[in-house]
């Protein structure tokens, strides 16, 4: 069944799907997903301390999609932070993994960084061996590890731009 409304037809919107807000949830990093497969979403203002911390978040997140046709079918995140650019959330559907979406992925987040960016970060899972591999592969580096709140290992990765 399609929804016919003034805002599905002003959009081209066959299933208007949205992302409520939920405090201390809906952030910029869940928004940014959430419009990158296709849905509406919203930022909790009142997540933000301040109208300036919000703007900041909303200024300093990026997520980029990889589509097949209409099918999301990858992802990843770059956070600013000051002149090193973090990016994760990294993740392709695992019936596309090694056909090079990630390294597309990784590329594209890093361009999409300011110029004032001058070293990447990331983070992976210490068992993520493939993972850590395509990372190499694209000049990162182990610089330390590190034990997430989940109390799994991080091998922390970077390079310089």
């Amino acid at each position: 069944m399609t929804i016919k409304t003034r805002f599905t037809e002003l959009f081209g919107v066959e299933h208007p799907i949205v992302q409520g807000g939920m405090q201390w949830v809906g952030r910029a990093e869940l928004v940014s997903a959430v419009a990158n497969a296709g849905a509406l979403g919203f930022i909790t203002a009142l997540t933000q301390p301040t109208p300036d911390d919000l703007r900041r978040e909303i200024e300093t997140t990026t997520t980029i999609g990889a589509y097949l046709g209409e099918r999301l079918v990858g992802a990843a995140r770059l956070t600013l932070d000051g002149e090193t650019g973090w990016i994760s959330r990294v993740a392709v559907a695992p019936d596309q993994q090694g056909a090079g979406i990630g390294s597309g992925l990784l590329e594209a987040v890093e361009a999409a960084a300011p110029a004032e960016v001058t070293r990447f970060r990331l983070g992976a899972g210490h068992k993520s061996s493939a993972n850590i591999a395509m990372y190499e592969r694209r000049g990162y580096q182990e610089l330390s590890r590190s034990i997430d709140t989940a109390g799994i290992e991080l091998v922390i990765m970077g390079k310089d731009r």
